[in-house]
């Protein structure tokens, strides 16, 4: 299990914050977060890059920020969520929205601002989450997404993650594999109406 940060320790070494030290840019800190007190705060420093101009922003359309929000909180709620902002002098400058399970991490958001670019800070949250995961005794790192240049420079391994879901063979079930395939809302209406028919339905209590 060790494998993988050893060859990586190797490669990359430790200490990678020491740049912004170097260059006096202030004091830096990696805060650790479980749950969502600073999440708008996460959310604002996406909004500040590249991310906004391109409209990929999570703020950028209400329901993709309705979506995350509940995420973090459902995270929170369950112990597994990891909100972590790379600061310095106490300004966030760099997060991760992830999750943390069967000592894994997925870091499912991530930004910067663009006033640190220069010093690449997302690159240097992620130098500071590899070395945490050392330190923690996390098993895996896993980068999700696709195969980018950035993330194969660090990963030992690459794979297709492939979900199985089976569906019940009754009107329900097919209404529901159809929601999952196509993602559909009429097929959502479908389910509900069809529960909506089988509760009119059900003989009521003392009948």
């Amino acid at each position: 299990e060790t494998g993988w940060i050893e060859a990586w320790w190797r490669a990359f070494g430790a200490g990678r914050l020491e740049v912004l030290r170097e260059e006096r840019q202030g004091r830096v800190a990696l805060d650790v977060e479980h749950d969502i007190a600073h999440l708008d705060e996460a959310l604002a420093v996406e909004s500040l890059g590249w991310k906004r101009t391109a409209g990929t922003a999570i703020l950028s359309a209400p329901q993709t920020a309705r979506f995350y929000t509940e995420v973090a909180r459902w995270a929170a709620a369950s112990g597994r969520l990891r909100l972590i902002f790379l600061r310095v002098d106490g300004r966030p400058v760099a997060f991760h929205l992830a999750l943390e399970d069967d000592r894994t991490y997925f870091p499912l958001k991530g930004g910067f601002g663009p006033a640190f670019r220069a010093q690449s800070p997302g690159r240097l949250l992620i130098h500071a989450t590899l070395e945490r995961a050392f330190a923690v005794g996390l098993r895996r790192y896993e980068f999700l997404g696709d195969f980018d240049a950035y993330k194969l420079r660090w990963a030992t391994e690459t794979y297709d993650p492939v979900l199985f879901q089976a569906f019940a063979p009754s009107p329900v079930g097919r209404a529901r594999g159809a929601a999952f395939a196509y993602g559909r809302p009429l097929a959502k209406r479908a389910v509900d109406e069809l529960r909506r028919r089988r509760a009119a339905s059900a003989p009521k209590p003392g009948q």
